[in-house]
């Protein structure tokens, strides 16, 4: 034990930055250079919602001075329902303080609040977040990463100084009101690699300065960015031009034009991952880029919309829709090997099985995950033969079902069709918190008692219910937070002890053995 040699500063605080706060916190606990390791970290984290989940980090005050201990009594007295203390500023501003103090320098600032509990506290909209973001700049923090929850018209200004920072690199404002820069003000940072606006107000005047000025950007996210009409991305769409060294693109709530998704490749010759979120369009989209490699497309209208995708390098595609996309290959992606698709199930009728099929079988080479919301219709009236038409069945890697609750019937053919159409090697089902208990549990029953006699080999008619099942060789199912090793293959289970709202059942099909 005496020959043992202790970890470095450095490389104890690369392993608390892997951590979470709570855990980092715990491993102050350990020796004294553990937690001078925490205390000193450059990577500076301050959160309020630890504070109102009541897990702080009040342990680090405790040995700092004597006077700590009269301020940590009256955090705990309230006048009403209001703390007589603003805990979180008091301990902020005193570890902010501490690294003035010493003269330690931070590579990251990560800030976290709560808009609606701050105004109790904050007389103007400057306030104790503008405080702390310059001061953590003039640490030298080139990371910032500032996040206002709980927010509404009326938001905190974003300091001037964050685009004046000449040395930042990466930035994410979520929530701030980012205001024109006036007079001298001018946006320096021209060697942010990051950015991020999410649900922040801005002029459209402003965005052009930040996006000329910073050339080197390599990662950019605009979402749900309001404020003069900002949400029309084609009033932004000249400026993203010379983006060179773009690699990752998302865009959340924008208007789109056909010829700015025609024309990836000009514009973003490198552009690896892009992530297009309600964004609204004509009914085609087109997308062209010879080096996209992940696509994601969030389409919320119920409407089907026709993708043309020219992208011979794409790896990984994933669609979210309301209805069933049309989706056209005009070159071979030989590279894909993921695809996800997430669909809304209003209708068990053949063809909308049929449009389902034929969107999977676009996509037969890669690996795929279908997620359906299933909304319950009545059935009544559905026969076997309805699905006569349905061509060969689909490999699937993960089938996700989220559903309401089903009668017996609506069951039957649901699950019928499903198991017609494909083949998934595991399943995931969940129900609505909503719901009650005793139904949610009934069709938890129905879908394992079905598996259990698939694997007896009781549906070998083609002309039956749930024939699908007929070649299911094994099965078994856990709740889906079972963190247990998985058990042996069997054909026999219950589940009387799951009474989880999330199941996943893991399959082994013959045809695959």
């Amino acid at each position: 034990m005496g020959d043992e040699t202790p970890l470095p500063q450095s490389a104890i605080q690369i392993i608390q930055s892997l951590l979470t706060r709570k855990e980092v916190a715990r491993t102050a606990t350990l020796s004294k250079s553990w937690r001078t390791a925490w205390l000193t970290s450059p990577h500076l984290e301050l959160d309020e919602s630890d504070f109102e989940r009541k897990f702080s980090y009040e342990e680090e005050d405790s040995d700092d001075s004597d006077s700590d201990s009269d301020s940590d009594d009256s955090y705990e007295e309230e006048s009403g329902n209001r703390p007589t203390i603003d805990r979180f500023s008091v301990f902020a501003k005193k570890t902010v303080q501490r690294y003035e103090d010493s003269n330690l320098k931070i590579e990251s600032f990560r800030l976290r609040m709560n808009y609606y509990k701050r105004r109790e506290w904050d007389d103007n909209l400057i306030g104790l977040g503008y405080e702390l973001i310059v001061k953590a700049l003039r640490l030298g923090a080139t990371r910032l990463d500032l996040q206002l929850t709980n927010f509404d018209d009326e938001r905190p200004i974003l300091p001037h100084e964050v685009f004046e920072a000449e040395n930042l690199v990466e930035l994410s404002v979520e929530g701030y009101f980012i205001h024109d820069l006036v007079l001298d003000q001018r946006v320096r940072c021209s060697k942010l690699e990051s950015l991020t606006l999410n649900d922040v107000r801005i002029k459209r005047d402003m965005v052009s300065r930040i996006v000329s000025a910073c050339p080197l950007i390599k990662q950019l996210s605009l979402c749900k960015i309001n404020y003069n009409r900002l949400q029309r991305l084609a009033l932004v769409c000249d400026y993203l031009t010379d983006f060179h060294k773009l690699t990752s693109l998302k865009l959340q709530g924008m208007q789109l034009d056909s010829a700015f998704l025609d024309d990836l490749s000009f514009r973003f010759p490198n552009v690896k991952d892009l992530s297009l979120e309600l964004c609204y369009s004509s009914i085609k989209i087109q997308i062209c880029s010879h080096s996209l490699e992940r696509l994601e497309l969030l389409i919320g209208e119920r409407r089907s919309p026709k993708i043309v995708l020219d992208v011979p390098c794409i790896c990984k595609l994933t669609f979210k829709c309301f209805d069933i996309p049309s989706v056209v290959f005009i070159s071979e992606s030989k590279e894909l090997d993921e695809s996800h698709v997430s669909l809304v199930c209003y209708s068990f009728k053949l063809s909308w099985f049929l449009y389902v099929s034929k969107l999977l079988t676009k996509l037969r080479w890669s690996k795929i995950s279908l997620y359906l919301s299933v909304r319950a219709v009545d059935m009544s009236d559905y026969e076997v033969e309805d699905l006569d038409g349905l061509p060969s069945r689909h490999q699937l890697e993960h089938l996700m079902l989220e559903t309401d609750y089903m009668k017996s019937l609506t069951c039957y053919a649901f699950f019928d069709a499903l198991f017609r159409l494909c083949c998934p090697k595991m399943i995931t089902q969940h129900y609505q918190r909503n719901q009650r208990y005793h139904d949610r549990k009934r069709n938890n029953d129905f879908l394992s008692k079905m598996l259990e006699r698939g694997t007896k080999g009781v549906f070998s008619n083609p002309c039956n219910f749930m024939y699908g099942l007929h070649d299911l060789e094994g099965v078994y199912v856990k709740p889906y937070d079972d963190d247990g090793d998985d058990v042996v293959w069997t054909s026999k289970f219950n589940l009387q002890m799951h009474n989880a709202e999330t199941l996943r059942f893991h399959l082994k099909w013959k045809s695959a053995s």
